[in-house]
């Protein structure tokens, strides 16, 4: 066979699967690789934890704050501007940890991880995180991600269908109420 035939595979650095090392992922590195399976559980994970934890604290500090101030509006300001802070301070917190760690698997800075602070570039952002495939093997961040487990696997089946159906389930019945106020305000 000769050589300049058009069926001929491409040349490339080929790598030997069975000798790539792997980091242990921890959840709480700030230092390590993720891949994009991670990167998506981890996400939902740690944004249904949070919310979960700010509205348990809400249901805890508002009638607190309302029977120490009897009721006043302007305690119930302060309490609502402190709980966006923290709210939205720890899920930023937790995106950019998370995003730099993407970013290291993509051999790119982590500084990149403050896109998601740019308005309408950061979701072409998100869909680069989710889609670039990371460095094979090692790069200049550390070794490659660990292999996904089967219930990683099933996590990242599930956690986004899971996610996807209750934010349906909050915005169809409040889409229909508004529908239908609409069209009570169009006839009366």
């Amino acid at each position: 066979m000769s050589d300049n035939t058009p069926y001929q595979a491409p040349e490339s650095e080929v790598i030997d699967i069975d000798n790539l090392s792997y980091a242990n992922t921890l959840f709480f590195s700030t230092g390590q690789r993720i891949g994009r399976l991670r990167w998506v559980v981890y996400s939902i994970v740690s944004n249904i934890v949070l919310m979960m934890l700010m509205g348990i604290l809400a249901a805890i500090l508002i009638p607190l704050l309302s029977l120490a101030s009897g009721g006043g509006e302007m305690g119930m300001g302060i309490l609502g501007v402190l709980m966006i802070i923290v709210i939205y301070g720890s899920l930023f917190a937790v995106s950019i940890i998370l995003n730099r760690r993407r970013l290291h698997d993509l051999d790119q800075t982590g500084w990149l991880s403050l896109l998601v602070f740019v308005p309408l570039l950061n979701f072409l952002f998100a869909l680069y995180l989710l889609f670039a495939p990371g460095t094979q093997g090692e790069n200049k961040y550390g070794l490659r991600p660990q292999q996904n487990s089967a219930i990683m696997w099933v996590f990242g089946i599930i956690l986004p269908i899971v996610f996807v159906g209750m934010l349906a389930a909050i915005a169809l019945p409040a889409y229909s109420d508004y529908v239908e106020r609409a069209r009570a305000s169009e006839q009366g």
